[in-house]
C-alpha cells in the first residue's frame, strides 16, 4: 500500500514538474487605438487611385503601425483582401461580357466554363490580328481541359502585334484577369496564357513581363518585340521565364518564318541555354516542315495536356527578374523583389538558401535605387536571424519584423491570396 502511494505521489509530481517547466507562449496582444488606426489607414489607402497618394500612405503605415504582432496577419490580410476584390464582378449569365472597367471602352470577352470545381484553372487565350475573340475560342477550346474557365478578350485595336506592341494591351488583359478573379473561384497557381499569331506575341510579351503569374505560355506562329533584326529581343522576357513552362510552334512553310519565326528561335536559344546552366526552364518547341500559316488542331491538344501538368510556385527560391522596357508595364512587384525607380536592362537574381539567407546579384552594379525583398514565413524562418548578401557582400544581418506595410502593398499588387508577404527588407543601391 505504501509503496502505491510513493508510486502516485511521484506520478503526481512528474506531472506538475513536467507542466511547470514548458515554455510559456504569450500571444501578441494588439492595442484596439492601433488596431483602428490600422484600419483607417488601409482604408484610406483603398479610397485613392492616386499612386503617389498611396505611397505616402505606406509610409504612414511602416513609420506608425509596424511592426505588427504575427497573429493579427491573417486579419489584416482578410481586410485588404476583401478590398481588393471588392470592385466590379461579371454577372454569370452568358458566354459574352462587357469589362465593367470605364479605361476600357467598348471591352469585352468571352468567358467559357466547363465543369463544375472548388477553383478553376484559368486559360487566357488571345486572337490573331485579323481574327476577334470568336475565332481565339474556336482555336483552343476544344483542347482545354475541365475543368476550367477559358477566358478570350476582344483586342481593342486590329493593328498587328497590338497585343505586344501597345503597352495599354497588357493593362487591358489584366483588367479583364482581375475582374474574372473577383467573380469566380480561380485556381491562381493554374493560370496560363496562350495564343496563335497575333495572339502568340501577346502570349510571349504578357507572360513573360508578368511571368510570376503564369503557370504557362503557348504561342502558336508567335512572335516577340526585337531590336528590329528579329534576332535582338527586347529586354523584359525571357529570363523572367524560369518556372514557366513555354510550348511553342512554327510552320517551316508559313510566310513569317523568316521573320517573326525568327525571334522566337532566338527566345528558345536562350531558354536552352538558360536551362543547361540554370535549370527550371521547362520548354518545348516544335517546327513543321511545309506548314504555312496556320493552326495545327492536333497540335493545341498537345499544349494544353502538357501545360496543365505545370502549377505556379508562389514561392520558389530561386528567381531572375529582367527589367522590362519601362513603356511596356510588368507588375510592380515580380515574385517577391521590387526595384525602384525600374531601370531597363537591369537583371535580378535571388537565391533563398537553407540557412535562413538570402544571396542576391543586381547587375550592372552601378545600379541606384532601392531593391525590395518580400518575405514570409513559407519562404524562410522570420523568427531567426536574416542574412543578405548583395553582389558578394554582406549588406543585411538582422531579423525581419511582420509588416502591415509589405501585407497591404503585396496583397494589393497580386490580389492573391497564394501569393502575398509578411515582411520586408529594404536595400538601397549604388552605395
Amino acid at each position: 500500500m505504501k509503496s502505491t502511494k510513493i508510486i502516485i505521489i511521484a506520478y503526481l509530481l512528474a506531472i506538475i514538474l513536467c507542466w511547470i517547466t514548458q515554455p510559456i507562449i504569450v500571444t501578441a496582444s494588439y492595442d484596439p487605438t492601433k488596431k483602428k488606426r490600422s484600419i483607417e489607414l488601409i482604408n484610406q489607402y483603398f479610397d485613392t487611385t492616386d499612386k503617389n497618394k498611396k505611397a505616402e500612405i505606406l509610409e504612414s503605415i511602416s513609420t506608425e503601425i509596424d511592426p505588427i504582432p504575427k497573429n493579427t496577419i491573417r486579419e489584416f490580410a482578410d481586410i485588404i483582401y476583401k478590398n481588393v476584390m471588392g470592385g466590379q464582378k461579371t454577372p454569370d449569365t452568358k458566354d459574352e461580357h462587357i469589362l465593367q472597367d470605364k479605361d476600357y471602352p467598348g471591352g469585352r470577352y468571352l468567358l467559357i466554363k466547363k465543369g463544375n470545381a472548388v477553383k478553376y484553372p484559368l486559360v487566357i487565350a488571345l486572337h490573331g490580328g485579323s481574327h476577334d475573340m470568336n475565332n481565339a475560342l474556336r482555336q483552343w477550346s476544344f483542347a482545354i481541359p475541365a475543368p476550367s474557365i477559358t477566358i478570350c478578350p476582344q483586342g481593342l485595336k486590329k493593328a498587328d502585334p497590338w497585343w505586344a506592341s501597345d503597352p495599354a494591351a497588357e493593362l487591358y488583359v489584366m483588367s479583364i484577369f482581375n475582374e474574372v478573379k473577383r467573380s469566380y473561384p480561380i485556381d491562381t497557381n493554374r493560370v496560363y496564357i496562350i495564343g496563335f499569331s497575333m495572339g502568340g506575341w501577346g502570349a510571349f510579351c504578357i507572360g513573360g513581363h508578368r511571368a510570376d503569374l503564369f503557370a504557362g505560355l503557348a504561342a502558336g506562329a508567335g512572335g516577340l518585340l526585337h531590336r528590329g533584326d528579329f534576332k535582338t529581343l527586347i529586354p523584359g522576357y525571357i529570363p523572367n521565364l524560369r518556372h514557366t513552362a513555354v510550348y511553342a510552334y512554327f510552320g517551316a512553310a508559313d510566310r513569317e518564318f523568316t521573320t517573326s519565326g525568327q525571334t522566337v528561335k532566338s527566345a528558345i536559344e536562350s531558354l536552352d541555354r538558360l536551362s543547361k546552366e540554370e535549370g527550371d526552364y521547362p520548354h518545348i518547341y516544335k517546327e513543321f516542315p511545309g506548314v504555312e500559316h496556320k493552326v495545327i488542331p492536333e497540335e493545341h491538344n498537345n499544349i494544353l495536356k502538357w501545360l496543365f501538368t505545370h502549377k505556379r510556385n508562389p514561392y520558389p527560391q530561386k528567381i531572375t527578374w529582367e527589367a522590362p522596357d519601362p513603356r511596356y508595364p510588368g507588375g510592380p512587384i515580380f515574385y517577391y523583389i521590387k526595384l525602384y525607380p525600374p531601370q531597363m536592362g537591369t537583371t535580378v537574381k535571388v537565391t533563398i538558401k537553407s540557412n535562413n539567407s538570402i544571396e542576391l546579384t543586381a547587375t550592372p552594379e552601378s545600379l541606384q535605387g532601392v531593391l525590395t525583398v518580400f518575405l514570409n514565413d513559407k519562404m524562410v524562418n522570420l523568427q531567426d536571424p536574416l542574412q543578405v548578401i548583395l553582389n558578394g557582400k554582406k549588406v543585411f544581418s538582422s531579423r525581419v519584423d511582420y509588416s502591415l506595410s509589405a501585407l497591404l502593398e503585396t496583397i494589393d499588387a497580386k490580389g492573391d491570396l497564394e501569393m502575398y508577404f509578411t515582411a520586408k527588407i529594404e536595400i538601397p543601391l549604388g552605395q
